[in-house]
């Protein structure tokens, strides 16, 4: 996972020198993985859950607007 703290700025950061598709697969990858870390996992915190969520939202804004240039 590039960004284990759900930080969207630290994804963008890893990310900026590669190719649009490379991003978009690897957005795809980070957003599934966010999810699994949160999904029906016993003793997850409701704040890990919201920023995994939030985290994953954006992960899904930023493909929309890469597949849109």
């Amino acid at each position: 996972m590039i960004s284990p703290n759900f930080n969207i700025n630290e994804f963008i950061r890893q990310t900026k020198n590669r190719d649009k598709y490379d991003i978009i697969n690897l957005a795809e990858q980070e957003a599934t993985i966010a999810w699994r870390k949160t999904y029906r996992s016993d003793g997850v915190i409701n704040d890990v859950i919201k920023r995994s969520v939030l985290y994953q939202n954006k992960l899904l804004k930023l493909i929309d607007k890469i597949r849109s240039v």
